[in-house]
């Protein structure tokens, strides 16, 4: 797994404003550094794809309250190893697993979202484009439903 550094990623989430990092004041107390620890733990781990970090925290829509960390997996994870693996991040860190989200919401992970670490590609990227396309399907079929019932 490559944990991505200070220089790329992480410390990059607000377009590269210096005043905006993920050490500012903030009402989360979880540092760069910490997240990036809690990544490194998941090294070496065939199962994870990617972690993404996404949501308020990144977007800066309002003061985020916590963080949210999305693994992304090969396959579906027992419950007893997601416990494990959220277990290693923060307290202000929610941990969200990309195979139990909502289309929607999966969509936003990559349109929205920084990885914060990446451990295979090519994977990824074959995530990518099938979470695209299902989120094309699913916007297609609820604008029809929508024009059918409520026009």
């Amino acid at each position: 797994m490559v944990v991505l550094g200070a220089g790329a990623g992480v410390s990059d989430l607000h377009g590269g404003d210096p005043g905006m990092r993920l050490t500012g004041i903030r009402t989360v107390g979880t540092t760069e550094e910490q997240l990036r620890e809690a990544a490194q733990q998941l090294q070496g781990r065939t199962d994870v794809v990617a972690i993404y970090v996404f949501g308020s925290y990144v977007t800066r829509h309002k003061l985020p309250e916590d963080i949210d960390v999305c693994v992304i997996a090969k396959h579906s994870l027992g419950l007893a190893e997601e416990l494990k693996m959220a277990a290693r991040f923060p307290d202000d860190v929610d941990v969200i697993f990309f195979h139990r989200l909502p289309i929607k919401i999966r969509f936003n992970v990559f349109r929205e979202g920084r990885p914060l670490s990446v451990n295979d590609e090519k994977a990824l990227a074959e995530i990518r484009i099938r979470t695209i396309r299902q989120h094309q399907d699913a916007y297609y079929w609820a604008l029809r439903y929508e024009r059918r019932w409520f026009e």
